[in-house]
């Protein structure tokens, strides 16, 4: 992870998942026993 925080029994954990879609068998096994995902972009 590129960042993790535990916050009132809650664990938050920031990953990078960049990539193209041919990169996805890599990182897609990070999101077992994901309740919630946050999508960031740039906007510039």
């Amino acid at each position: 992870p590129v960042g993790e925080n535990k916050k009132s029994g809650q664990v938050y954990r920031l990953f990078d998942v960049g990539g193209q879609r041919n990169e996805r068998r890599k990182w897609i096994h990070l999101f077992e026993g994901v309740t919630a995902v946050i999508f960031c972009a740039a906007i510039s």
